[in-house]
């Protein structure tokens, strides 16, 4: 999977979280999951043999996202 769909995967699902209102914690768990998930993948793509260039480029790109959308349930409750 390149960065871009993992990426715009990651963005649908948080949308999709933030529809449902938080509901029972569910959001708080899955943004978890997928938060590992996101540390995890680079490690992932290293395994299979892509070049480490990419994959660190893609690593900080989603601790910028992860960093930014911890701030998002604050945002969407004002």
């Amino acid at each position: 999977m390149s960065c871009s769909v993992f990426f715009s995967f990651y963005l649908a699902f948080f949308v999709y979280e933030c529809n449902m209102m938080f509901r029972a914690g569910l959001f708080l768990i899955s943004y978890i999951v997928f938060s590992l998930l996101l540390l995890l993948y680079p490690c992932w793509q290293r395994r299979t043999g892509r070049k480490r260039a990419v994959t660190q480029k893609c690593f900080w790109s989603y601790i910028i996202v992860i960093l930014f959308l911890s701030s998002a349930p604050d945002m969407v409750r004002l």
